[in-house]
């Protein structure tokens, strides 16, 4: 993410521009840690695989309920 879209993410949450300078400025200082960081915690296709499957799993579930309850 460049300065200038880090800078306008912050304020468009309603951050002071003091603030959002200092953040932008730490952003800015330890990017290339943020972005190993992020890279490390990135979900994995086999991972996602899971999540999508137990979602279809739990509104199965909810879909066997609410006919259950309606017969």
């Amino acid at each position: 993410m460049s300065e200038i879209d880090f800078h306008d993410s912050v304020l468009t949450l309603g951050v002071s521009e003091q603030s959002c300078a200092e953040l932008v400025t730490a952003y800015l200082e330890n990017r290339v840690e943020i972005r190993q960081i992020l890279e490390e915690l990135s979900l994995h296709p086999t991972q996602y695989q899971d999540l999508e499957w137990r979602l279809q799993v739990k509104v199965s579930r909810i879909s066997l309920s609410i006919l259950c309850t309606i017969t």
